[in-house]
C-alpha cells in the first residue's frame, strides 16, 4: 500500500493558525497601584488598550454584548451592591464568581482564552479588598470597555 502524499506538506504550518494574544508583559504583576496608593497609569492606559487589542484579535470573537452586558454589567452591579450595603467581605463570594463564569463560557467556546485569563489575573486583586475592586479592577475594565472596538455577534 502506498500514500500519495507528500513530506513536505507535513512539516508545512497551517495557514490557518493564528497564535492567540496574550497579557501584556508584568501584567499587573504588583496590582493596580504604585507604592504611594496611586492608581498606575497603565492601568487605564497602555494595560486597558492591550487587553482590548488582544480581546477583539482573539478566537473565538468576544462580542461587545458579552464584554459589556455579560461581565461588564455584572461588575457594575457588584459596584452598586456595594454602594448600599458598604460590606467588601460579603461581596467577595459573588465577585469570585466571575472566574466561574468566565470558565464556563471559555469551555462552551464563547468566549475567548485571553478573556478568562484577564478576568483570573484581575480576581487575584480586586477580591484583596474595596480599594483594589473599585479603584483598580472597576477602572481598568471599564477602559478596556471603553477602548473595545464595536464587534457584534453571530
Amino acid at each position: 500500500m502506498t500514500f500519495n502524499q507528500s513530506h513536505s506538506s507535513r512539516s508545512r504550518p497551517s495557514s490557518d493558525f493564528q497564535p492567540q494574544p496574550k497579557l501584556p508583559a508584568g501584567y499587573l504583576q504588583r496590582g493596580y497601584f504604585d507604592d504611594k496608593g496611586n492608581l498606575l497609569p497603565q492601568v487605564i492606559q497602555e494595560w486597558a488598550k492591550a487587553v482590548a487589542d488582544g480581546l477583539s484579535n482573539s478566537k473565538p470573537i468576544m462580542t461587545t454584548s458579552q464584554l459589556r452586558g455579560a461581565f461588564f454589567s455584572e461588575v457594575r452591579r457588584l459596584e452598586k451592591k456595594l454602594n448600599v450595603t458598604k460590606d467588601f467581605d460579603a461581596l467577595r463570594p459573588e465577585l469570585l464568581k466571575l472566574s466561574v463564569y468566565a470558565a464556563d463560557r471559555k469551555k462552551k467556546k464563547k468566549i475567548p482564552i485571553l478573556f478568562e485569563e484577564f478576568i483570573n489575573a484581575n480576581l487575584r486583586w480586586a477580591s484583596r479588598g474595596e480599594k483594589d475592586f473599585r479603584e483598580g479592577f472597576v477602572n481598568h475594565f471599564e477602559c478596556v470597555v471603553g477602548y473595545y472596538p464595536e464587534v457584534r455577534g453571530i
